[in-house]
């Protein structure tokens, strides 16, 4: 009895854990646009770097130029 028990609760834990992961699965897709249009870009905008970051991208990037990669 307690073996048939432990069967059915395992079998309803997996069918709960797959049951939220499909719901999981679908909320993305539920938030993208439906509608575009052509040559506009609907994402959120760019953000300027600040000088330092760019200065750090230009020296990481001066690496690789140097070495003719």
């Amino acid at each position: 009895m307690e073996e048939r028990f432990t069967r059915w609760a395992v079998f309803g834990l997996a069918v709960v854990i797959i049951l939220a992961g499909v719901g999981m699965i679908n909320k993305p897709e539920q938030t993208r646009p439906l509608s575009y249009e052509k040559g506009v870009y609907g994402g959120q905008p760019d953000t300027a770097l600040d000088e330092n970051t760019l200065n750090t991208l230009k020296h990481r990037t001066d690496r690789y130029r140097n070495l003719g990669l």
